[in-house]
């Protein structure tokens, strides 16, 4: 039906400008969307793979802007956690966990936001010295640990961007580069779900190639559109409106933690 097909474009659009602009919540669009039409043991391997193009196309985009030492140290053991995620989801508490994460990304979400609303005059002192670039050698533990959480959970509460998202923002990534090293991160991480779907849980991705390819253009719109937006960007209301979503989700996380 025609409608059926507007529908998967749009939400690929959507889903891929949103994470465009703020890095955060297009996932979770995607998610919900694809679950009004397909059950969820569907929609996951789905939103897994379509996430990995979502994540490239930004890469391809953006590649000029990414910290690739950072990627360097949060993709150094993303393989082995995958693995030892996809095999021991079952037996991790769920609720815990996501109380868990709900709970660090409110703490690093406000920690941001404070930092923005204090800080931006040093920051942007920095900036005009040069220091576009984040002070992230001493930060190499910080980011290969969230590497691992982020490929271990990433089986068990879905979308892991909100809990990665403020580590980056601390360490003094903004905008184009927040947007494509957080991408360039979460790329690893999704290309190990898919191919865990694909070898170990035998899903088969050919019988919804149609949903896919639908999707998956509606992602390439969206993700050139948020670039064209992204780099008109002024003023700080870009990370104050990415510190308000943060707390939003880890308050929602922190409920279904709470609520089961």
């Amino acid at each position: 039906m025609e409608w059926i097909t507007l529908f998967y474009l749009l939400i690929g659009l959507s889903s891929a400008l949103i994470s465009g602009i703020t890095g955060l919540a297009g996932g979770v669009l995607l998610l919900s969307a694809l679950s009004t039409l397909l059950p969820i043991e569907v929609v996951i391997p789905i939103h897994a793979l379509v996430q990995v193009l979502a994540n490239l196309s930004r890469v391809l985009l953006l590649s000029s802007k990414i910290e690739w030492a950072i990627w360097r140290s949060f993709n150094l053991l993303t393989i082995p956690a995958g693995l030892i995620g996809a095999y021991s989801v079952q037996y991790l508490p769920q609720r815990a966990l996501r109380f868990s994460v709900g709970a660090v990304v409110i703490f690093a979400a406000l920690y941001t936001l404070k930092k923005t609303l204090v800080g931006k005059n040093k920051d942007q002192a920095e900036e005009n010295k040069g220091g576009d670039h984040p002070q992230h050698q001493s930060m190499s533990v910080t980011y290969l640990t969230l590497g691992c959480i982020s490929s271990l959970l990433g089986m068990v509460i879905g979308a892991t961007g909100p809990l990665i998202a403020p580590f980056f923002m601390m360490d003094g990534l903004k905008r184009e580069r927040l947007i494509a090293t957080k991408s360039a991160c979460q790329l690893t991480v999704q290309v190990i779900k898919t191919i865990i779907f694909l070898q170990i849980l035998d899903f088969a991705y050919i019988d919804y190639s149609s949903e896919i390819s639908l999707v998956v253009i509606g992602v390439f719109g969206g993700t050139w559109l948020a670039k064209r937006i992204l780099s008109r960007v002024q003023g700080d209301w870009l990370e104050l409106l990415i510190s308000f979503m943060l707390v939003v989700i880890g308050c929602r996380l922190l409920l279904r933690g709470l609520g089961g």
